[in-house]
This record gives C-alpha cells, sequence and structure tokens, in this order.
C-alpha cells in the first residue's frame, strides 16, 4: 500500500480572533483522520491530541487538542471537516463537510453551532 499527502488544519478561537495552524502530513492510504492527526503530532507538537473517546464502531472522538478542550456547556466542539481544497476563514464551511474522511485535505475547528450552519 502506498501513501498520501494530508493537507491537517487547526483552527481555533484566540482571544478575539480565529487563530491557523496547518501542516502536510503523509500517511498510508486509506488512513482514517486519528492517524493523521497522531503524524501530525509527531512533526509538531501544536497538533498533539491531549485527550480522546474512543466509540466502538465509529473510531475515535477528539475532546482535546494542544491544551483546548471542548466544552459541551457551552456547546463548544472540535468538528472534523473533510474539505476538497484548502480552507479559508474568510468562508467558513458549512456543515455539508462534516467529515466523510475520503479527500485528503482536513480541517479541524473548534467553534459552536457548526451543526446548525447551512449552505
Amino acid at each position: 500500500m502506498g501513501s498520501i499527502q494530508v493537507n491537517y488544519t487547526l483552527w481555533y478561537p484566540s482571544n478575539d480572533s480565529l487563530a491557523v495552524l496547518n501542516i502536510l502530513v503523509s500517511v498510508p492510504e486509506k488512513s482514517n483522520f486519528y492517524i493523521v492527526a497522531k503524524e501530525a503530532e509527531k512533526i509538531d507538537p501544536r497538533f498533539t491530541i491531549d485527550d480522546y473517546v474512543y466509540f466502538k464502531p465509529e473510531g475515535y472522538f477528539i475532546t482535546s487538542i494542544n491544551g483546548l478542550s471542548e466544552d459541551p456547556g457551552n456547546d463548544l466542539f472540535w468538528y472534523i471537516y473533510d474539505m476538497d481544497k484548502a480552507p479559508d476563514t474568510s468562508n467558513p464551511p458549512t456543515k455539508d463537510y462534516l467529515t466523510k474522511n475520503e479527500d485528503s485535505t482536513g480541517l479541524i475547528w473548534l467553534e459552536t453551532e457548526a451543526v446548525s450552519r447551512e449552505v
């Protein structure tokens, strides 16, 4: 099996703006996003997964990255988007891009109300 290049982007609130981190990682074909994230943290500690929950058969549910944790009481969650091109902060993705694990550009965004945002 060969390898693929995956663009992985993190968006998260920082003060009154949106912080953006990008990294390009190489993973085996058919890798799930958890494998991509684990490879990224080997390269850059800002991508470190601090906490997750594992559900069968769904897989890993990431709850904290680089000390930034979800806050369900305030509807703040990490959402994984499956993008066909690099994400743009001036044009955020809609719920149609919530992960499908088929493309090679991933965005993880700590945000509120992703499911309610429409096209």
